[in-house]
């Protein structure tokens, strides 16, 4: 692991500066993209119908969605290669 992922790793880790934050389990997402502004939907599906439910959605510039992607690409590919 380089000295870039190691820091990402600790800073994942820590917690701590999200204070008490609630969490919401998302099995559904939708992402509407916008040309300055976008919004990620984030849901949960039903099982009994299949209806989905969306609970919180985020509102970003989307240049810091094209960041976020940047961000989620990089943890996902430092996963791969912790399991690989």
């Amino acid at each position: 692991m380089n000295s870039q992922q190691e820091a990402d790793r600790e800073e994942i880790l820590d917690q701590s500066h999200f204070g008490n934050l609630s969490s919401h389990f998302s099995n559904r997402f939708h992402l509407f993209v916008g040309p300055s502004i976008s919004r990620l939907y984030f849901g949960d599906q039903v099982l009994k119908d299949g209806e989905i439910v969306f609970h919180t959605h985020i509102t970003m510039h989307t240049s810091d969605l094209a960041e976020l992607r940047k961000l989620i690409d990089r943890l996902l590919e430092n996963r791969d290669m912790s399991q690989g």
